[in-house]
């Protein structure tokens, strides 16, 4: 090998790490607004701009086409709203779409530049990634049980440098109480349990469905990264194994997997349900307070509801409701959500399983589509729902379903992770069949 063709390759394996660790990053803030994930994001760019050449530019995915018209609409949406100066903020608007204008131009040239990689060489940094961040979360975690028996442990909190606050260090929130016991929920660098796992899980459906051959020659790694994201002890997260799961059954005649590593597979699950079931200690405890309660809890009403669910769920619907009733062809323009809201004159309130008390949450918007429709409309909404439809195309409806799920359970437009996996799941680098 030569040596440009050597300078080139690692040139190429440090643009895609800078590309892949982006999502885990975006929580760390370093200027208002600007994360470290943004700034990886930026370097990713910087390296990977030289490479493209000037036929590559005619050349762009076809769903390019409908994140222009997304960007068109929104502009459009906020020049609208912005005639009603009390429900609109400018500075607000113009952060968000300055935000979402660079997410969309990097994952263009990005998506440009790597559709000329060696597919291998892309598969193999996502595992390491994966890989990488699970063992920091077990670093993490002996680290916290070190410190909570000892009070002494190696360094672990620079981990979540910018996650407190602009250039401050994040909680160390180490200790939950699940089914009446304290527990540590593995979160790796990530700013919340959820987070980590639900996108350790994507990462792991991109390797088995579309970089197969790595994910079977590297089976100790995956097992490790599926056992670190199933300890987040998150309930989206165990929600994402389950879809992994099905959809790993549906497709199992075109996964190559060995028949020994199909029974590993297919019985861990039923295993560990066995195990949860037939026994009466804490993990018994964890798991039924975490998947049986929390989900009755999820899906039911008054005062059984469950808080978290409120706020991400009904209180997201709820927000968006109240935004398109009012503007129901342009929203609020982006970033304008929580203006338009409040001085509206919104108020959310509701009844939760939290000795049956009555909170206001506030309007954030847990969930992408929603935050789409009250941010542009229904119109926007159409748009964004029509890009989504080439995750479809290119990786199957069953493989993107779980990326579907992923954008009403966890994430931003306003942060790298949601362009990346859909860059991810919207082309094809995929080297079997997968049924439609």
């Amino acid at each position: 090998m030569s040596n440009h063709t050597s300078k080139k390759n690692t040139s190429s394996k440090l643009a895609l790490f800078l590309i892949f660790i982006s999502p885990s990053l975006s929580q760390s803030l370093i200027l208002e607004g600007i994360s470290l994930g943004d700034i990886t994001l930026a370097l990713s760019l910087l390296l990977l701009i030289k490479k493209i050449t000037l036929n590559d530019l005619f050349i762009l995915p076809k769903w390019s086409l409908l994140l222009f018209l997304l960007l068109l609409w929104i502009s459009l949406s906020g020049f609208y709203a912005s005639t009603y100066p009390l429900l609109f903020s400018f500075d607000e608007f113009i952060k968000s779409y300055l935000k979402i204008l660079y997410y969309i131009f990097s994952i263009i040239i990005i998506a440009v530049c790597i559709r000329n990689f060696n597919q291998k060489m892309i598969g193999e940094m996502l595992l390491k990634l994966l890989f990488l961040h699970s063992i920091l979360a077990i670093y993490i975690a002996v680290n916290q049980n070190l410190m909570s028996a000892f009070n002494f442990s190696l360094p672990y909190k620079f981990l979540w440098f910018g996650q407190g606050g602009i250039g401050e260090i994040g909680f160390d929130l180490n200790r939950w109480v699940v089914g009446g016991i304290e527990v540590i929920k593995l979160r790796g660098i990530y700013g919340e349990p959820s987070l980590f796992g639900v996108q350790q899980i994507m990462g792991i459906a991109i390797l088995l469905f579309k970089f197969n051959e790595i994910f079977i020659r590297n089976y100790f790694k995956v097992f490790l990264i599926l056992i670190t994201a199933f300890l987040t002890i998150s309930f989206s997260t165990i929600a994402a194994i389950i879809i992994l799961f099905f959809i790993s059954v549906i497709n199992r005649n075109k996964l190559n997997l060995s028949l020994n590593k199909k029974r590993i597979i297919y019985g861990l699950p039923l295993m560990l349900l066995f195990f949860i079931f037939s026994t009466s200690g804490s993990m018994s405890k964890v798991f039924n307070d975490l998947i049986l309660n929390r989900a009755v809890q999820v899906f039911g009403s008054g005062y059984d509801r469950d808080r978290s669910a409120v706020m991400r769920m009904q209180g997201s619907y709820d927000t968006a409701m109240h935004i398109v009733k009012r503007s129901p062809i342009f929203g609020s323009g982006i970033g304008n959500v929580d203006v338009f809201f409040t001085n509206s004159g919104g108020q959310l309130t509701y009844l939760t399983g939290l000795n049956g008390e009555s909170i206001t949450i506030s309007t954030t918007i847990h969930n992408i589509p929603l935050y789409l429709l009250g941010s542009t409309g229904y119109a926007g909404l159409i748009i964004f729902l029509a890009i989504l439809l080439f995750t479809i195309y290119q990786s199957g409806i069953w493989l993107s379903s779980l990326f579907i799920f992923s954008l009403a359970s966890t994430g931003s437009l306003l942060t790298p992770a949601f362009w990346i996996f859909y860059m991810l799941y919207s082309q094809n680098y995929r080297t079997i069949k997968i049924d439609n």
